[in-house]
Formats: structure tokens, sequence, C-alpha cells
């Protein structure tokens, strides 16, 4: 898809946004628990907000009035409970939305959430993306990163919420920073966006939550994995050794330890023996995207799963891993279902059409554990190299400079967007 098609739509998205929404993003649920609530929306200007969540009449106003990303929280809420939300304007005007909290922790009924990621770079694509992840009925999102192009581009958060708003509106995603978020080892609009008041407050990238007998671990895939990152880590994982009803361990990265795709394995990863640390602490998930493919497989005494189909221009098969299961180079995403003992997995091109159906339990990988599937041997038991499949993409270099052209067109057509919606606000308000 040529760049200039995929600006055109992020310019209508914006301008459509801007006639509707008193807010330049949001307001979105950015962070969800059992028993409590984070909304956040970013204003233009110095404003004031207040958050009500009903039923209960649970209500949350700013200390004072700010410009920018504004966070409000609600706790003592319900677990396994819907609620209405309305976030209004000290301006005037207010917004509303909706979410259903997490199970308690000793909730044993299924848990169902979708993950993609990798959304920047074509618009186009990752409106038809989100599209199919908004009909997916789920408790919530999980993301692989690389949501923008360039982390430090306003315009291109812009578009990204303009693009994202239903489906974030009424449900939340748990993100993992992508390298294009962590420009320059900043990642500052990352934290402002989706960022825990902790990890913006010691400006960290990893974190770990629970939903129901689910235990995640977040990390930054740029990371030495020898440092502070990796003492929190084992701290937290040691914790989940012994946590109560916990029934499974999954660790979500932008560029994780195995991947078949143009970037392949993360070095810094194996050189730090990552895969057998959390192998040692029984995780059973590594999700992850950086590669724009979607493959799956089972490596190290771990299934993984690449999922990094959400948009940006797609990757050629590399070096085809012995341990895949199934890879393909497609625009998809993947919705998870887990019960503690058991689960099921099925990965969806964007036309709808299934790329496969797969389950899994606690004993053993994957249920079509043997062979590899659907991937023709090469001599001496090896899987040959693929080739690229066909797409309307121009082949990518080994490198992520590739896309560059494609970065700084997106970005033109997005500042165009943000500027037109800004005079559309504007005029609407004079």
């Amino acid at each position: 898809m040529c760049a200039h098609v995929g600006a055109a739509l992020l310019l209508a998205a914006s301008a459509s946004r801007a006639q509707t929404s008193i807010f330049e993003s949001g307001p979105y649920v950015a962070d969800l628990s059992s028993a409590s609530v984070m909304i956040r929306a970013e204003t233009e200007n110095p404003e004031t907000l207040t958050l009500t969540v009903e039923p209960g009449h649970e209500t949350a106003t700013d200390a004072f009035a700010i410009a920018g990303v504004h966070s409000l929280s609600v706790d003592g809420l319900d677990s396994k409970t819907t609620y209405h939300y309305s976030l209004a304007s000290s301006r005037g005007g207010k917004e509303d939305g909706s979410f259903t909290t997490a199970p308690s922790d000793g909730d044993v009924s299924d848990v169902r959430f979708v993950l993609y990621g990798d959304e920047r770079g074509l618009p186009a694509t990752h409106e038809l993306v989100v599209r199919r992840v908004y009909d997916e009925p789920a408790d919530f999102l999980v993301n692989t990163g690389d949501v923008v192009a360039d982390g430090r581009v306003a315009a291109l958060w812009e578009g990204f919420f303009g693009i994202e708003d239903r489906v974030l509106r009424d449900r939340c995603m748990f993100t993992a920073i992508g390298n294009h978020e962590l420009v320059q080892e900043n990642g500052a609009s990352f934290l402002k966006y989706f960022g825990t008041p902790e990890q913006q407050r010691d400006h960290v990238f990893y974190r770990t939550f629970r939903w129901s007998f689910i235990r995640f671990f977040v990390l930054n895939g740029e990371g030495s994995f020898l440092g502070d990152d990796r003492t929190w880590l084992e701290r937290e994982l040691k914790k989940a050794d012994v946590e109560p009803g916990v029934a499974w361990r999954i660790v979500l990265v932008h560029d994780g330890p195995f991947s078949s795709g143009l970037h392949g394995d993360n070095e810094k990863m194996q050189g730090a023996d990552l895969p057998k640390l959390l192998r040692e602490h029984h995780v059973d998930f590594v999700l992850s995207g950086h590669d724009h493919i979607y493959e799956r497989g089972a490596s190290d005494g771990l299934r993984y799963v690449v999922s990094g189909g959400g948009g940006a221009p797609l990757y050629p098969i590399r070096h085809l891993r012995a341990t895949a299961r199934k890879v393909e180079s497609v625009y998809h995403y993947v919705t998870f279902v887990f019960s503690p003992d058991k689960g099921k997995l099925v990965a969806r091109r964007i036309d709808g059409s299934v790329i496969e159906e797969v389950g899994f339990g606690k004993r053993g990988m994957w249920s079509d554990d043997g062979p590899v599937a659907d991937l023709p041997r090469g001599a001496g038991g090896s899987p040959p190299a693929q080739a690229p499949p066909a797409s309307n993409e121009a082949p990518p270099a080994p490198h992520e400079s590739h896309n560059t052209w494609l970065v700084v067109a997106v970005a033109v057509g997005a500042s165009a967007a943000y500027w037109l919606s800004r005079r559309r606000k504007k005029a609407a308000k004079s």
C-alpha cells in the first residue's frame, strides 16, 4: 500500500475525530484491575477533568487545571463488574465509555484476550486490523509494541488514537514498549500515554500485572537483561513461583528471544540466558513482535508467539527456525482463551480467514506437537529458508532504516491531519 494512501486515511480519521471528540486523545482505559480503573485523556489547553463511574457514582477530579495527558483513577470497585463512565471537561462537554473489571484472583472462569502489535507505518492496514479486533469478544488487549513510527512525533500519537479510539475507550490495552517508541532511549511519550504511575516515577519500561489466574511480566526488549531490569525480573519471577492461584505465567516483550523473521532472535536476551531464567521460573509463554510476521513455536521449554502484523510493512521469513510450528508473513491478530489447565489460540488474517487454530495444555507445548506443521523439510532435516510471501510492499532491507521514507511520508500526512484537526476544533469553538 502506498504511503500517500495511508496518510490520507489518517487524515480522514483525525478529521472525523476532530468533529466528534472534545479531547486530543481519549478517553481510554489506561489501566484496569479487579478493584480499580485509570482513565486517561489528552487536552490541548489547561482544563480540569472529572471522571464519574457508575453504578456507585464514584468520582475523581484533577487537583488543578493542566494541558496534556490527564490520568484519573477510581478504586474500590467490584471485581468482574461492568461499569459505565463519563469524563467531563471544565471547558464544557463530556464523553462516555465503559469497562469490565478483572475477575478476582480466585476466579477460575475462562480468560480471553487479543494479541496484536507493530501498527506503525500503514494507517489503512492498521485501521483494518483494529476493526477486526474491535469485533472480537475479549476481556482486555495485549500489544507487542511499536504502535507509532517515532515516539517523539506528537502527530503520530494523534493518528494512533484516532484509529484505536473505539477499541481503547472500552477495553484496557497492556502494551510493551517498542524500539520505535524508545527513540534515543527516551520513551517519555510512551510512559505518558501507557506507563503506570510507578513506571512514570522511576522512568522504567517493565511492569507486572495479574488477571485472574494469569501473571504477566512486561519487559523492555531493548534492555540489557543484566542490570536493574534483570534484578527486577528475577525478584518478580520468584514471587510468582509461590503466588497462590497463579496457573499461567506470560512474558510480553517487543523484541523477543525467538523469531524466524528479518531481525531474528534477540541476541541480548540469548546472551543473558534469559530463556533459561524464564524456564526455571515456570514461564509458559513469550509473546513478542518486532518482526512483522506471525509465528508460533516452542523453544528452550517455552511456547512463543510472534505477532507483528498490525500495520507495519511486512517482513520476509529470513531464517526459518526449526522450532517453528507455523510461520506466515501476514497482517493478523491472535485471540487467546485460557482456563486454569488448558487453552486455545486462533490467529486470523485481516480478511477474517483463519491462519490456524491450535490448543495447548499445562503438560506438553502445543496440541500439534510433533513434526513442524506446514513447513517443508530441506536436506539434512533442516527447514529451508522461505521466500518472502507475495505482498504489495517492497521487500525490506536487513535494517530498520529500510522504511525511513515511509516513516517520513506517514509523519507528514499525520502532521497535516493533526493541524487540520486543531483548526477545525478551534473553528467549532469560535
